[in-house]
């Protein structure tokens, strides 16, 4: 839950219509026994009144705040 609660901020925020969201998200890596870890990022928003959710898998991207995250920010 604490995860959850990150707000992204400077260069990630998430905008829509010039106006900043505020998102909640988490980010994270899986394991691949087979080559370069798989990437996962999370986001909801808007924080106050949730009403969209948005998740990307990236395999192999390695690091989910980097490869994943600008996903969620171009869908959200």
């Amino acid at each position: 839950e604490k995860a959850l609660g990150l707000i992204i901020l400077g260069d990630k925020v998430i905008r829509r219509s010039q106006r900043a969201l505020l998102v909640c998200s988490s980010s994270g890596t899986a394991k691949n026994p087979h080559g370069n870890d798989h990437a996962w990022f999370i986001g909801i928003a808007p924080e106050s009144a949730p009403r969209y959710a948005a998740c990307a898998l990236v395999e192999f991207g390695e690091h989910g705040s980097s490869a994943a995250a600008p996903l969620v920010r171009q869908m959200l």
